[in-house]
């Protein structure tokens, strides 16, 4: 009957319960000691109830929910009334039944989320099951037209209401509808931190009236989850919001949403998404549900706007296509206790932390998804698999790939993992027993399925043989049990071609044409292999070789999973055309491949690469050395050269062609940052062997730029790297270094009549001096061409605020090959990307009104300097994903994982390791640490910080408050002078050091670009580990450490209480309260000064002011 009524309309839910509660005079006698127990007054005070909904009715709603919001005997249990638990939720839904056939109207069965959560271990899947069950039948038997799963917290949560839900209907044979609405915080995510995009991924699945959201926020802030919603959910969606946020005004929460308001921003979210139910929760009242109707009235929901689903999985937090491109999805293959021994040893060892550590260095690696194995002779596999897959839930970001062919174990796994899993595996072996009760729980635990290609006879040898099983399986999947085919993931199987075994001279065609009948047969189903199988046998020194050549031909025949370690997959650009030759003969099974391949790779030590071309041309031989960096053979190469050509005609003709085309490769993202400097130091020296050989007039200059950090700002790696790209490609360069003012760039320009001037600077304010410096070149009648780069500068800014002062000569460069082409002439410049900050002029985004709470005790007041400081104690705490992709460029832009994996691992890490060990044996290493204590109080936007413990005052630190209602300011976070308790601050200054900075001016003097660019890279990021390290250190000291994360790298991710602020950020932007700062820290004990324009020295420095409170988060002001 609701399912008909709602055809083609908007449905009108009530409003608020317990607001609608809290405006009634209720006294203890009805109460009875089970006061802020709603659900009671079912039994206690119907009357009251029935009239609420009743009220909501003559507004115009067309569904109430039952008053059993917490009607479970988790919730009862905690006025105990556990034992009346049914009873309650039975009354719950006779007295809306009532009052709904009075209006002739809906009751919706309210079912909340309880106060434990599963994904935590706070409670079982099956005891919530329990509960929900007993729940879903008493609505049941009490009338209900529907089923409201609401407020849902955590994953693990909704899918054991679902099935409890779904399995009484099942029982007492009922088609009501069922929906599910989800509460989102402020940052978009649920409260456990899963993005809206993983929840659907799980409820996808289930037979769902809709998906949507309730509590927490207004609905002006819904529209950006609801909009992810809409992009992946294919069905319709509800949205029942508070009526705003809440305040706390006099010690009461009030919701300050005007019902006109919310009717408002309903009907534009109406408008734009397929939203087929609205209605009201926290703060809502009768007056706004009556707003709501005409909203309701005059729209029809639209049509539901997702995208193609193509295949997911997802874990607790983030949700990840099965298909990645390029493709192959890599499957992490290392916690397998029968694939990897030291697995194995930690699983008998009991070292589930050990185990959990190499789940996530998978994660880490780049794995796209997490094979969990724990079965091993003599050991409790559900045991096991239950505690794995617990902490598997909480800390990966990966989705699992449960690896077991007991159904009990699945099922204990799905029970576990609050995500939508893949399965492994599924098969005929034994005539589908297994198969089915697999699919069973599927149905229950949505999951993707790897199937593989056996069945009673043993595993398919044939592509025909794979192919009719998987159909099998593939009409069982979708038509036995309507599950969706796109969830669907064959493994054809293998087998190794090094073993001599004749019968299988064919296995590798055999697979790869089984893969593409799959592919082009099966619609939707995906593909999957173990790759390792086709080499078994062979040497160590050629299995990666084989395994990389087979991957790319069943990548090219529609592979699209592979379960590998990444790091022992080669790119195909690093397999010689020799190597390939003799993999590809043995994968298509010629006559006497196997004998000529071992014979071929036993000539060879190690995994063999590309090996150097030394017979080309000299021309195409410079060519090739500076492309990849190298000066062996240079001076030789440049010798014959000169016999046929002039020094400088080798420069134009040739090195700065080349030059040109190495840019062209990193704007394409076909070659990272790291090994253009190591083209740009080749070209150098080939510029100093030719030198001597010039005559005077071939010392010809493509144009002359002078470069330059502006006035207050210390930074220089962009612009040093400007110098090396223009140096290196025909530009006279005249870099002034940092601070400059624009009476020295402009002096310099006139002397040497230069063709242009580079500004640069990375902070906010350096872009104001930008401006400033612009008109003064204006003013004095410059006319050059003016090139600006920074972190600060927005595409808005440079149009607005600085290409007018002079039109036509401004240029915006993103990087230095941005000013390259600018000056020769072939573009203007590039976009720049919008920032969340500087010039924006949107509003800060609300954060969560701050909670005061009990300060700590410092260990002392005053400062301290940490002594004997350890470099490898630091290093835990350094963000290396940072360094490598951020600071070094070593970024994976489309390249393959397993590629970029081997990046990291060949190169990357090596590099990393070498950096480290040459600062330690350089003694360049100053590495300082001093930090404090004192008791503050605040006042108003004002942070007084008191001289040790007494009330005279130290100083006084003012934090701007968000232009925003109920904005925040810093100081809101440490209780106020009123308060009558002193609360706690905590300070600290940390720094590399000045050598680390004469260290990189040495290397950039030296011509030695790359090492200049990584040193400046990891100082910089020892310097925010020492940050880190620092802030960590205060967390132990003041005992607020409770709930940090137990890994460093969960550290990094700010897995801790309480944050840390630095002067300058947008929190606290005013840079001149580092010289506040060091007024009483005093900096310079541990070598740090600051500029007149309160920046520190060295560069390597950073300060902060420590936080404690847990409730505090970063926001713009």
């Amino acid at each position: 009957m609701f399912k008909e009524y709602a055809k083609n309309r908007i449905i009108l839910f009530d409003g608020a319960m317990g607001t609608s509660i809290q405006q009634y005079e209720i006294n203890e006698d009805i109460w009875q000691g089970n006061g802020g127990c709603s659900e009671w007054l079912n039994h206690a005070a119907p009357q009251i109830v029935q009239e609420i909904h009743e009220q909501y009715f003559e507004a115009g709603a067309d569904v109430v929910e039952t008053n059993t919001f917490g009607g479970t005997e988790l919730v009862m249990s905690e006025y105990g009334l556990e034992d009346r638990t049914y009873e309650l939720n039975l009354l719950g839904a006779q007295i809306a039944r009532k009052a709904a056939d009075k209006y002739g109207k809906f009751a919706a069965g309210s079912m909340g989320p309880g106060t434990k959560l599963p994904s935590l271990a706070q409670i079982s899947y099956d005891d919530l099951y329990t509960m929900y069950h007993s729940q879903a039948e008493a609505l049941l038997e009490g009338g209900v037209d529907l089923f409201i799963i609401e407020t849902c917290q955590d994953l693990l949560q909704i899918k054991s209401a679902l099935n409890a839900v779904f399995d009484v209907k099942t029982q007492k044979n009922s088609d009501l509808p069922v929906m599910v609405s989800i509460t989102v915080e402020q940052n978009g995510t649920m409260l456990m931190g899963t993005d809206i995009a993983a929840a659907v991924t799980l409820l996808r699945e289930y037979p769902l009236f809709s998906i949507g959201l309730n509590c927490s926020t207004g609905p002006d802030l819904m529209h950006n989850t609801i909009h992810t919603l809409a992009e992946s959910y294919d069905g319709y969606i509800s949205c029942i919001p508070n009526a705003g946020l809440p305040q706390n005004i006099g010690g009461q929460m009030v919701y300050s949403m005007t019902p006109e308001r919310l009717g408002v921003i309903v009907d534009e979210l109406i408008k734009e998404f397929p939203i087929a139910v609205i209605g009201g929760c926290c703060g809502t009242t009768p007056e706004h549900i009556k707003a709501l109707r005409p909203v309701a009235d005059k729209n029809k929901p639209k049509s539901p706007l997702a995208k193609e689903y193509k295949g997911e999985a997802s874990s607790l937090y983030t949700a990840t296509q099965l298909i990645q491109e390029p493709a192959p999805a890599l499957i992490g293959e290392r916690a397998n206790a029968n694939g990897s021994k030291a697995f194995r040893e930690m699983l008998l060892a009991e070292d589930f932390e050990g185990m959990l550590a190499v789940a996530k260095e998978q994660e880490e690696s780049g794995a796209h998804f997490i094979d969990a194995c724990v079965a091993y002779a003599g050991r409790d596999e559900n045991a096991d698999m239950k505690k794995f897959m617990t902490m598997l839930n909480k800390t990966l970001t990966a989705p699992v790939v449960i690896d077991s062919t007991e159904p009990d174990v699945v099922l204990t796994a799905l029970k576990s993992f609050a995500g939508k899993p893949v399965i492994n595996s599924i098969n005929f072996e034994d005539g589908g027993e297994k198969l089915h009760q697999i699919l069973r729980a599927v149905k229950q635990h949505p999951s993707a399925v790897i199937a593989l290609t056996i069945d009673e006879d043993g595993m398919a040898m044939t592509a025909e043989k794979k192919f009719e099983i998987a159909e099998r399986i593939y009409n069982v999947f979708t038509k036995e049990y309507g599950l969706n085919p796109n969830d669907l993931i064959f493994d054809p199987l293998t087998f190794s071609i090094g073993s001599g075994d004749t019968t299988l001279v064919d296995a590798a065609i055999q697979t790869n044409k089984a893969i593409k009948m799959i592919k082009e047969q099966l619609k939707g189903a995906k593909t999957v292999l173990g790759l390792s199988n086709i080499s078994f046998g062979l040497s160590k020194q050629s299995r990666p070789i084989l395994n990389s050549v087979f991957l790319h031909d069943a990548v090219e025949n529609g592979l699209d999973m592979a379960i590998v370690h990444a790091s022992k997959v080669l790119p195909d650009s690093m397999i010689s055309d020799e190597d390939k030759k003799y993999c590809k003969d043995l994968l298509a099974g010629k006559e006497g491949a196997l004998n000529a391949f071992i014979e071929y790779f036993s000539k060879k030590e190690g995994v063999v690469q590309q090996e150097e071309k030394t017979d080309l041309p000299p021309d195409e031989m410079l060519k090739n050395l500076i492309k990849k960096g190298r000066k062996a053979g240079l001076e030789d190469t440049l010798k014959k050269l000169m016999s046929q050509m002039r020094p400088i005609e080798i420069i134009n003709n040739i090195m700065l062609d080349t030059m040109k085309e190495i840019g062209e490769l990193f704007g394409a993202g076909k070659m990272l940052l790291p090994f253009v400097l190591q083209s740009a130091e080749t070209m150098k020296a080939a510029v100093s062997i030719l030198e001597p050989h010039m005559e005077k007039g071939d010392t010809e200059t493509r144009g002359r730029v002078v470069l330059a950090t502006v006035k207050g700002d210390v930074h220089d790696i962009g612009k040093n790297l400007v110098d090396i790209i223009l140096s290196n490609n025909g530009y006279e360069v005249y870099n002034l270094g940092i601070k400059v003012s624009v009476e020295e760039m402009i002096e310099k320009a006139k002397e040497i009549n230069a063709d242009a001037i580079g500004m640069s600077g990375l902070l906010v304010k350096s872009t104001n001096i930008m401006r400033d410096n612009i008109n003064e070149i204006n003013r004095q009648g410059m006319n050059k061409r003016i090139l600006l780069g920074g972190a600060a500068l927005t595409e808005k800014f440079v149009n607005n605020d600085c290409i007018p002062i002079m039109p036509g000569m401004v240029n915006y460069c993103r990087d230095a090959f941005d000013a390259l082409k600018v000056l020769s002439g072939e573009s203007e410049g590039s976009t720049a990307p919008e920032k969340t900050y500087s010039d924006r002029t949107a509003k800060p985004k609300e954060v969560k009104k701050p909670v005061l709470e009990t300060p700590p005790k410092p260990p002392f007041t005053g400062t301290k300097i940490v002594e004997n400081i350890n470099v490898d104690d630091i290093l835990e705490y350094m963000n290396k994903l940072a360094l490598f992709s951020h600071r070094w460029g070593y970024s994976k832009k489309g390249m393959p994982d397993y590629e970029y994996e081997a990046l990291i691992k060949d190169t990357v890490i090596p590099e990393f390791d070498e950096t480290l060990a040459e600062a330690k044996e350089a003694g360049i290493l100053e590495l300082g640490i001093k930090y404090g204590y004192y008791y503050c109080n605040s006042d108003g936007q004002d942070l007084i910080v008191y001289k040790d413990n007494t009330d005279e005052e130290l100083t006084r630190f003012t934090f701007p408050r968000q232009d925003i209602a109920n904005g925040v300011s810093l100081s809101d976070y440490f209780q106020p002078v009123t308060a009558g308790v002193k609360d706690v601050v905590g300070f600290h200054v940390v720094t590399v050091g000045n050598k680390a900075a004469e260290y990189c001016q040495q290397l950039f003097k030296e011509n030695k670009y790359k090492k200049y660019y990584q040193f400046h890279g990891f100082f910089t990021e020892l310097a925010e580990a020492m940050a880190e390290y620092a802030h960590k250190m205060i967390r132990v000291e003041l005992g607020t450490d409770g709930k940090d994360a137990k890994s460093a790298h969960g550290i990094i991710s700010l897995g801790y209480s309480g944050r840390r602020y630095s002067f300058g950020y947008p929190a606290c932007p005013d840079l001149a309260q580092n010289s506040q700062l060091d007024s009483f820290l005093d900096f310079s004990e541990i070598g740090v000064t600051l500029t007149e324009s309160h920046e520190m020295v060295s560069e390597y420095t950073t300060c902060a002011i420590v936080v404690h409170n847990s409730t505090a988060e970063y926001y713009t002001t």
